[in-house]
């Protein structure tokens, strides 16, 4: 071989090795907004999984439905249920039962500051 054979070959050598590489680290990367709990709220995600999009407007509907669950101004929701009735005891929804557990334990270790 030649010496310009073997340095086109080295070349291609690097530029399938770099396009290899590139290919196995990869990382996608996306940015999602949308107007939720009266502010607007942006998830930034990378991932090495090419649905991150998907995932991303999963967290958004999970977010929309605590925000339906919890709206103190919606005759449907769990939270003006609670707030309007005449009962004294009523079963509680788990993941307000688990916020207010958080919420529990903060106060007590932050002697009620929070």
């Amino acid at each position: 071989m030649k010496k310009k054979e073997i340095i086109s070959l080295a070349i291609l050598v690097a530029v399938v090795g770099y396009g290899l590489i590139s290919y196995m680290f990869r990382e996608y990367q996306e940015t999602k907004s949308k107007f939720l709990l009266g502010m607007s709220v942006r998830i930034s995600a990378s991932s090495k999984d090419k649905t991150i999009g998907n995932k991303i407007d999963k967290v958004f509907k999970y977010i929309g439905d605590l925000e339906k669950r919890y709206n103190e101004y919606d005759p449907e929701s769990w939270m003006w249920k609670v707030n309007n009735s005449d009962e004294e005891f009523f079963e509680i929804d788990k993941d307000a039962y688990a916020m207010l557990s958080i919420a529990d334990s903060l106060y007590k270790m932050t002697d009620g500051a929070f």
